[in-house]
This record gives structure tokens, C-alpha cells and sequence, in this order.
């Protein structure tokens, strides 16, 4: 397993970007790595999960590339008043990440998740781009977005209104509810959902999860003891990868 930092160019953003990467080594019998995007939260960056969590020991031994991308504040959105985070996602970092190591192609082995920000542009990336992914995982995700915008206080105005317009609008796409109800089950990858039980989301999780489950859509939710809180993602991003990986509960 190695670590790396790039900084790139991304014509989307216009910008260079940095990333960072957790390659896995070994010839695991020639076949090529499963891939995870691992998304970072709100004030954080592409260092954070391998500064916070013990996300190399996590995947040392398995054959998994892990992509680390940075997106700022922004809800892995196209911003109102800002850069097009979601299409250099959805549309560039693959191509980006291809440039630099070899990983599988395959929905099945293909994979993304994240905590609380992360957590949402995690699920929105998976349920607008079902034929990408094999699966998702949300830590203390913020899954009711229009509910957030809500309860916003007036210091952080201006930094959700460069998101979503100065009327903190949510587009269908940008909104998880309305994209859930979208999608067949056999369709959709499948989904892993975690909250705290004393975490500032944990109604927002309860919320969607029962609309995945009305749904009949393919989703594990589990509620643990657990804060909005680093010792809380350090944990529950063990049995997430599991889960993505389908590799038997320990």
C-alpha cells in the first residue's frame, strides 16, 4: 500500500485540485483494483480521513484503490456563485484518476462514500449516476439537505448562498428525497447509511432511511451509540467498507 498527493489540472474547475491516493500492493492475481471515492466533510480536505481515521490500516491487504478528492465547502454541488464541483466528480475525476493508477471498470467493484457532507455527496453521486456504482456508504451524512438549509443560522448565510442561490433553493438533483423516489430498486447500487445516536443529524438519517425502506430500495441504516465526530466515522468506515466490498461481518 502507498500514499501519494497529486495536484492536477482539472478543466472543469479551471483550477488545479489536489487528490490524494491510497494504492494497493501486490498483483492480487492480476486483477485490477476495485476503486473507493472517499469523501471528505464540510471544513475539511483530501488529508482528512488519512490524518483523522486509520483508513490505510483499514484496506492494507485488500485490493482496493482509494481516490481522496478536495472540494472545499461546497455539498459536492455545482455552486450558485462558485465552481462546478459535481460535474468535475461526476464527469472528470475518473478520467482524472486513470492518469494516474489502474483500477477496475466495473459497477460491481466500483464505490463511493463519506462522512456527513461527504456522507450526501456520496449518496447524491450514486443516486444520479446509478450505472457507476456497485454500492455507497454514508457516515452521519447530511441526507435531508432542504432541511439543513432550515436551520442554517445567519453567520453562515452567505456560504450556503454561494451553494444554492441567495433563496437557498434545492435543485430535484441536489435533493436525496427526490432522487430516491426516482430510481427502480434494481436499479439503485447498494446503500449503507450510519448515524450516532447523539449526532445533530440523526432525524435527518432516520428520515431517509424509512423513505429508503418504503421505497423498497437496497439499504442497510445502523444506529449506534456515536457523536457527530471522528472516533464515530473512525469506526462505523470499517464495516462500511465491508459492506461495499460484501466481505463477511467480523
Amino acid at each position: 500500500m502507498a500514499t501519494a498527493m497529486h495536484t492536477v489540472e482539472s478543466a472543469v474547475l479551471g483550477r488545479p485540485v489536489r487528490l490524494n491516493l491510497i494504492t494497493p500492493e501486490g498483483d492480487f492475481g492480476g486483477e485490477e483494483p476495485a476503486v473507493l471515492y472517499l469523501l471528505h466533510g464540510n471544513g475539511q480536505d483530501c488529508t482528512s480521513w488519512i490524518r483523522r481515521s486509520g483508513i490505510e490500516r483499514y484496506v492494507a491487504g485488500k485490493n482496493l484503490l482509494v481516490v481522496l478528492p478536495e472540494v472545499g465547502c461546497s455539498y459536492y454541488t455545482d455552486m450558485a456563485d462558485g465552481p462546478r464541483w459535481f460535474t468535475y466528480l461526476s464527469e472528470e475525476l475518473e478520467g482524472i484518476c486513470r492518469r494516474l493508477a489502474d483500477f477496475s471498470r466495473d459497477r460491481r467493484r466500483t464505490f463511493v462514500a463519506g462522512l456527513s457532507m461527504g456522507g450526501y455527496g456520496a449518496l447524491k453521486w450514486a443516486l444520479r449516476r446509478p450505472e457507476r456504482f456497485g454500492g455507497a456508504a454514508s457516515l452521519s451524512g447530511t441526507t435531508d439537505i432542504v432541511g439543513r438549509l432550515a436551520a442554517i443560522t445567519p453567520d453562515r448565510y452567505e456560504e450556503f448562498a454561494a451553494i444554492f442561490g441567495p433563496r437557498l433553493q434545492v435543485l430535484e438533483e441536489d435533493n436525496l428525497f427526490s432522487l430516491a423516489e426516482k430510481i427502480p430498486p434494481e436499479s439503485c447500487p447498494r446503500l449503507y447509511l450510519a448515524c450516532g445516536d447523539q449526532d445533530k443529524f440523526l432525524r435527518f438519517n432516520r428520515d431517509f432511511a424509512g423513505r429508503l425502506a418504503r421505497l423498497g430500495l437496497p439499504a442497510q441504516y445502523h444506529e449506534a451509540p456515536g457523536d457527530h465526530n471522528w472516533a464515530f466515522w473512525d469506526r462505523w468506515i470499517q464495516p462500511a467498507i465491508r459492506f461495499l466490498l460484501e466481505e463477511e461481518p467480523q
